[in-house]
This record gives structure tokens, sequence and C-alpha cells, in this order.
């Protein structure tokens, strides 16, 4: 069956809103809608919301009853077969994020799901996506040093190229040394909540249970910081045993919705592509491979939006391609990993895939992930700002995929900075100190006071004679190359015997210029928004906490 709707019609009208913004890039007029224009606030303590949180309630409504609106069928089978039990039951309040160490303005997602969704009578759930690649993963601490913050980092797993489930499982006593790395300047720092993190991480569950892979540690110490801030932590559901073939965690849904997919292959790319095209036209974004690359068809092979794991080696994209009328074949690369039956894979996709795939695993990523989210796992999806940006595309895909409206989605953000101390003067200030050390290296004299030493004083006085000829030189013979190109040597060579006679100068500015980008990399690196929950104080956690929207209900 092919992945329109009904006769090939929309169901319901397809209307998108943007605030216009006009510029010139490579001659073409562009668009950008008002997600487009979110940024993070610049306030220490202030939070994003969009739309404004008074609507949420209404969107979550709305939201569900668009979902009962979809007639399009997956697998011959109506939208509700790929429901997630929990969103057919009652409202679910989703957010989601990789599970790295991350900063107060992504925690803000998880905490005003749980108030949204015990606004709304419903549940709220955190997807962590764990199969995201886990390279560049570490935990970030400031550090002063003479007077001046520095960024220091510990790497638990060094460079990985591997997804965040991948990631073999370490004994306590390997983590207590990594936390032993960071904790000496961490817990120099006032009231930080970061020994809530390590007693969750390093322990057991709420339910008594041990943890065992970095997954599992990582959420506990999570929760264990939300619920010492009185935050009720969101129900985790992790992406590995959701679209897993081989877990009993995986919902049958989420399976089909991969299989859906890879009979259709030929129409998704379309999809995907044409919705990218259109995302980089209405914003004058030129070539194939920005916000991301296209799916790539080369012959008979297509791209789709899905990882392949296999045991411990990297994750590799994955292929199809069609084996006469009644197969299909998936790829990983150069090599051929399953065939697999259209029939069967519509009749019963979690068993053929669980069958035929054997050892390998397939993940979505990020669009689809958001797909599946939105339409089948949640009536309302919570995003940080990057994340509400990029599903404009995936807004097209649904649309030019399964010709229905998609669901609508909402952002918040926030910004926390550590006490440490940022200077409101510090960029001013090493832009005069970057001035004076290029004014000594070319205008010496400006910096030399009053009372010189007749040598300087005649050094000084040449200097200008060769000033004044040289724009007399500009002004009456212009077109004498020689002679002009004489008087500018003579201004330089002026310039390098006055700093000759004047070492101090040179070096004064110098390290005038030192100190200032000394003060100036301290105020970035104080005032970050990217510093780890964990490392912030209590007393402003709990300050943010007041900010949000929905808090009241959370009873705190």
């Amino acid at each position: 069956m092919g992945c329109g709707p009904p006769n090939g019609k929309p169901c319901g009208e397809v209307r998108q809103t943007a605030s216009r913004g006009t510029g010139a890039i490579w001659g073409r007029d562009w668009v950008r809608s008002e997600i487009d224009k979110l940024a993070a606030p610049s306030e220490d303590g202030a939070v994003l919301v969009w739309p404004a949180a008074d609507t949420w309630p209404g969107i979550v409504e709305a939201n569900r009853r668009l979902r009962d609106s979809y007639a399009f069928e997956v697998l011959g089978r109506p939208v509700s077969a790929l429901v997630e039990p929990a969103v057919a039951e009652g409202p679910v309040v989703m957010a989601g994020h990789q599970p790295v160490f991350f900063h107060p303005g992504v925690w803000v997602k998880g905490a005003a799901a749980s108030g949204l969704a015990r606004r709304v009578g419903g549940d709220s759930e955190f997807l962590i996506v764990d199969s995201d690649a886990a390279h560049g993963f570490a935990l970030r601490w400031p550090e002063e040093v003479d007077g001046c913050c520095r960024m220091c980092s510990a790497a638990p797993y060094g460079t990985p190229d591997r997804s965040f489930e991948q990631l073999p499982a370490l004994e306590p006593r390997e983590w207590r040394r990594f936390f032993a790395r960071c904790s000496a300047a961490i817990r120099a720092m006032d009231g930080t909540v970061m020994w809530r993190f390590e007693e969750g991480f390093l322990g057991r569950g709420t339910d008594g249970s041990a943890a065992s892979d970095y997954v599992e540690r990582w959420t506990h110490g999570w929760v264990a910081i939300d619920r010492f801030l009185g935050v009720q932590p969101p129900a985790t559901v992790r992406v590995s045993e959701l679209f897993s073939c081989c877990s009993a965690a995986a919902h049958c849904g989420a399976l089909s919705f991969i299989a859906h997919i890879l009979l259709n292959a030929e129409a998704f790319a379309a999809a995907y592509n044409g919705a990218l095209a259109a995302y980089r036209s209405g914003r004058g974004v030129r070539g194939r491979q920005h916000p991301i690359p296209d799916l790539v068809i080369e012959g008979d092979r297509i791209e789709l939006p899905f990882w392949l794991l296999h045991d411990r080696e990297p994750r590799e994209r994955l292929e199809v391609s069609a084996t006469g009328p009644d197969a299909i074949r998936l790829w990983s690369g150069s090599e051929a990993v399953c065939t697999l039956a259209r029939g069967a894979l519509s009749r019963d996709a979690a068993a053929l895939l669980a069958a035929a795939l054997g050892d390998w695993e397939i993940r979505p990523r990020a669009l689809t992930l958001m797909m599946y989210a939105r339409m089948f796992a949640c009536d309302l999806f919570i995003h940080g700002i990057g994340g509400a940006k990029y599903d404009q595309i995936t807004d097209e895909i649904i649309r030019r995929f399964f010709g229905v409206e998609p669901p609508k989605y909402v952002c918040i953000s926030a910004t926390l900075c550590l006490p440490l101390g940022a200077s409101d003067t510090a960029e001013t200030d090493a832009d005069v100190a970057r001035r004076r050390v290029r004014d000594v290296r070319y205008n010496p004299q400006r910096q030399v006071g009053d009372s010189v030493s007749p040598e300087v004083a005649s050094l000084i006085e040449e200097r200008r004679l060769a000033v004044v000829e040289s724009g007399r030189l500009r002004r009456e013979a212009p077109g004498d190359r020689a002679a002009r190109r004489l008087a500018f040597e003579r201004i330089r060579h002026m310039n390098e015997a006055l700093l000759a006679a004047l070492p101090e100068l040179t070096a004064g500015a110098q390290a005038d210029l030192e100190t200032a980008e000394g003060r100036l990399e301290h105020a970035r690196i104080a005032g970050s928004r990217e510093w780890f929950l964990g490392l912030y104080p209590e007393a402003k956690l709990r300050a943010l906490q007041e900010g949000l929207p929905f808090w009241s209900y959370d009873g705190a």
C-alpha cells in the first residue's frame, strides 16, 4: 500500500504561518518563521517559553483531536494501531535529550513536561536519545587559576565513536575515580547539587535497583536531582528500548512505523528531500548538506534516515533496495544485512524484523524519531531551541509523506549562569587593549609622555617630518611611486627606532592585552549557560524553578 492518505488527498487543510523577514541572500528574498527567531535568553535566570504557556493545555487537547482525525493507514491498518498505549489512555507530555551532562536550559524541559502533565491530568515522559553518538561527551567544569577561570573537562570513555547505548558498563570504582578527577574544583563551589547527582549515579534507583550501564546511571543521577528539588521526574523511555527488535519494552507500533517507511522508501526519500529543499529555499540556504544532508539515492539503493547498529561497531546509515516485486534488501554500507519479504513485513513487522536482523538493530535518526514521537508517542512534545527549529523540517515531511497536518509542538529553554563574577566590560577592555597594541606599533609617538630624552625627541621629530613629506608626495606627486615608497619606509624605520629606544611601550601594551584577554576569557567562561546542571547552587536552581510554567502544579 502507498504511503499517502485515502484517495491521495490530504486530511485537512495544510497551513503554514510565518513571520516575514526579508534580506538579500544571493539575490533572493528569504522568509524566517517565528520559530527561526527563537534564541536563548541573555539574562541570567531568564526563561524562554514559546508559545505563551497558557496556550499549552489547549495545544495538548487540539493535538489529540487532530490525531483522531487522521484517516491514513500504516501497513494496511489504521493510525490507532501505532499509537503508544499510554497515549491512547490519556494525555502524554514528552520532552527528551541525549544522556549527557546537560545544562539547566535542557533540564527545564523535563520539569515543564512534569508540571504540564499534572495540569492536564496526564503523564509526562522523557525520551532518552541513547541512540545518538557519544563522541565529544565529557563533564566540563570551571576552575580558577591566578584569578581567572579556565575550562576543565574529563571524558569517562575517551573519544568513543559508538552510540550511548553501546558504551560498555564500568565498575563503580571506575566511576568513583572519574568523579574524583573533577570533584576537588567542583566541591570548592558553594552549594552545588553535584553531590546529589553523584549519589544517584553511583547508588540505586528509586525502585531499589542497581544501575548497570552508563545510561541507567545517568538516569538515576538526574532523577536524584529532580527529587531533591521537588520535581516529579517524568517517566523515562529509552530510544534503544522503544525501537529494539529484541526488547520486550518495544511497542509494535514503533517497528510498524519503521516497516512502513522501509516499504515506501522511494516516496519517503522524496518527501524528506523535498522538505529539506523547501526549508533551504525559504531561508536562502545553498547546497544539499545544511542543516542536514539529503538522503542519497544511487542506482537502486535508497538511503533512509535510520541507523544500523551491530554489537560494538560504529553505527552505519541504512540503505534499502528492491529485490524483485516481493522483497527488499537492507544494506549497511557495502554489506547486505538481510532480505525482507514485503508481505510478511506488512503482516507482522515486529516478528520479521527480529528474526531477519539477528544481531543488528535499527534506530531512527533525529527527524524520523521526532516524527514518531510527536505523531504516535505523545500528545505534546516540548523542544529546546535547536529541536524546535529543526522540527519545522519534520512538519513538512509529515505533510508530504502522510498528507496530514502535523501535531504542534512547543519550546522552552533558560539561561542560568554560575556565580563566577563575570565582568560586563571585559569585551570593551580587550578591544581597547588590542587597539593600543596596534597603536604602539604604528604610532609609538602617541604613547610617549611629555618628558622624554633628547634622543627620543629627535626620533619623534624625524618621524613627524617623514609623515609631512609622505603627505606632500601624496598630494603633489601621486604617480611617483618610488618616492612615496621611500617616504613610507622612512616612517616605518622611525617607528622601529622609537620602539627600540622605548622597549617598555611594547612590553607594557602586550602585558595589558594579555591581562585583558585573560579577563575576557574569564568572562566568557563565567557567563556561559552550558555548565552541567549539577554544578549549580541549589538556591539558583530553586529560583529558576519559580519562573517555570506550571511549576505550582508540582506541589513545590
